[in-house]
């Protein structure tokens, strides 16, 4: 984007001008390029690594966008990027550990009070945690901890002793779930957009459903950043009730649905492809946030320190105690490879 547009009666301002902008793709490419040129792995996954990025004309990006923020527009590129199959990868690492004997894995489990005690062997912590199916409070007790979770990160560095040297957040994000009536000759202006630089726009296609009469749905998630950032909260407290009500699937659905309307009726401003799109869901979810602490914390500020996610989140705090917020999937690598190397180090002491 080159210049302001209006969005639900916002004025909506770039950040990051394309001079800016343009430059990283072109690093991106020759990144990929010298990194994995003859490698087939990357190829069969994204194709030629000259083509991990392509600057498209105008002619080939009108048709995706709607026609009042063309004017805005300046540059668009067409990304290798693909959409992650969630459950299968969930599933993945789920039967993988499994055929792991010393390893137990506790599903339905909220935790909500740690503790360090003393063993024979050395020091470790309880866990306590209550089971979401039937109620009952139960504990287990381990040598070595990661502090994997979301919301509570900074209550349970408090619990064990090891507060933060500075405040980290908690934001709340809503996720719009679309339905999109797609025409055979249209199939190829739907695909995942992302509308930058600043408080902008995202839709990513999920799945392609044929209906009984040989209709085309797909099913697209959306967000639209002056109404999909709902609130920041400390992680040193507890969570608000009005969060943990959106978070926990309490709200009803006609409340989700009535606060999520104003996602697709802003994102209709954005994209061609959503004109006749319909609301069919809306999930809530937290995003890590690290900074904010003193400086602007405007949730539709998209120059705020509030949305910087450029560190990996993963940091160790001593006695077999470790933190991993898993702030991006790309940093979910890095991350893993770490904690391999700590726990490995501290297990051999």
């Amino acid at each position: 984007m080159e210049s302001p547009i209006q969005v639900l009666g916002h004025v909506i301002k770039p950040v990051f001008y394309p001079e800016e902008v343009v430059p990283v793709f072109e690093q991106i490419k020759a990144h990929a390029i010298e990194k994995y040129t003859d490698d087939k792995d990357f190829e069969n996954l994204f194709g030629p690594p000259e083509r991990i990025c392509r600057q498209l004309a105008r002619k080939e990006y009108k048709s995706f966008l709607a026609p009042g923020i063309l004017a805005s527009v300046a540059t668009c590129y067409e990304t290798a990027e693909m959409t992650f199959n969630t459950d299968s990868i969930c599933s993945f690492l789920s039967n993988h550990i499994q055929s792991f004997k010393n390893i137990s894995i506790r599903t339905e489990a909220k935790v909500t009070h740690l503790q360090n005690i003393d063993q024979a062997d050395g020091g470790g912590y309880r866990i306590g945690w209550s089971n979401l199916r039937d109620g009952k409070y139960q504990t287990d007790t381990v040598q070595l901890l990661t502090l994997a979770c979301w919301e509570n990160i900074g209550i349970f560095r408090q619990q064990l002793n090891k507060p933060g040297s500075g405040p980290t957040h908690n934001r709340l994000k809503m996720l719009g779930i679309l339905d999109i009536h797609v025409q055979a000759d249209l199939l190829k202006t739907i695909r995942p957009i992302f509308v930058a630089s600043g408080p902008f726009c995202m839709i990513s296609p999920q799945e392609l459903i044929e209906d009984s009469n040989g209709h085309i749905h797909c099913i697209c998630a959306c967000t639209l950043a002056i109404a999909t950032n709902v609130m920041t909260v400390l992680d040193s407290e507890p969570i608000p009730f009005s969060y943990e009500r959106m978070l926990s699937g309490t709200m009803s659905h006609e409340e989700r649905m009535q606060m999520a309307n104003s996602i697709l009726l802003g994102a209709k401003q954005y994209f061609a492809c959503l004109k006749d799109a319909h609301l069919i869901d809306v999930r809530f979810g937290t995003v890590r946030v690290p900074y904010g602490d003193g400086h602007s914390m405007d949730l539709h500020d998209a120059a705020s320190e509030h949305h910087r996610r450029n560190y990996p989140g993963c940091y160790r705090l001593g006695d077999g105690l470790y933190v991993n917020e898993a702030m991006k999937v790309a940093y979910s690598v890095y991350n893993a490879e770490m904690l391999v190397d700590w726990v490995g180090a501290d297990i051999s002491g």
